[in-house]
């Protein structure tokens, strides 16, 4: 009986790479990872920029349907933050002064949406906008939750570094923090959420910047003025 060749049906014999073509294909990758990583960061950059973006568009929105409640409410002239004879901020949820999304009453200031609760407008991953307590609707007596203000690092009460200091933001996508009375909007207190890895520190972000600001509603010159949004994505 004829045995059965291998090498005879095959053609050719299986041979490996030379040391030339191992190299060259090296050379070739490092290319190619050369010129995607920069492409990658940029999309890395383009997503933070869009999120940014959409977390104004957001506030924006959901602002308009606070000042509407507001309104309907009567409280267009009203703020949540009530100062008592000892110089000490006093909770004041009324129907006059906060207003409901959802399960969490927020607390308003001129019939917007106050600083200190911006986050808690937003489904996004922010430092301390799961930060609640429950207080006394004065009004109803009900037990309602609201924000808190915490001054920790990341809530909603947190000063934002100034001059040389810098703090980055890690632990969550976004972070929040406070300027009181930003020199930029007419010294109107100001809350900024910033992208994980940049720091709370908004003058050392490079280009330009890479937040969201958002600017109380106030009096300015003997009038109401309406909130501020700021938003710089150059630096994202």
């Amino acid at each position: 009986m004829k045995r059965y060749n291998a090498d005879a049906y095959s053609g050719m014999k299986a041979n490996g790479f030379t040391l030339i073509e191992l190299v060259i294909v090296i050379v070739i990758l490092g290319i190619l990872s050369a010129t995607a990583v920069p492409k990658f960061m940029n999309m890395q950059g383009d997503a933070r920029a869009s999120t940014l973006i959409a977390i104004k568009g957001a506030v924006k929105s959901a602002n308009s349907m606070i000042y509407a409640k507001s309104l309907t409410n009567n409280i267009n002239n009203s703020y949540s933050e009530k100062i008592d004879q000892n110089k000490t901020w006093q909770e004041d949820c009324s129907t006059g002064s906060c207003v409901n999304i959802g399960n969490i009453w927020v607390y308003t200031k001129f019939g917007y949406v106050d600083r200190n609760s911006v986050a808690y407008l937003l489904d996004t991953d922010i430092s301390g906008n799961q930060d609640t307590k429950v207080v006394t609707n004065k009004k109803t007596n009900e037990r309602i939750t609201v924000p808190a203000r915490n001054t920790t690092q990341g809530g909603s009460n947190y000063n934002c570094p100034t001059g040389n200091n810098s703090v980055l933001c890690k632990d969550h996508d976004f972070c929040q923090c406070r300027v009181n009375k930003y020199a930029a909007v007419e010294n109107r207190d100001t809350q900024f959420i910033v992208p994980k890895g940049f720091d709370y520190n908004i003058n050392k972000h490079p280009n330009g910047g890479c937040y969201f600001g958002y600017t109380t509603s106030d009096v300015v010159n003997n009038s109401v003025k309406p909130p501020v949004y700021t938003l710089k994505t150059g630096g994202c």
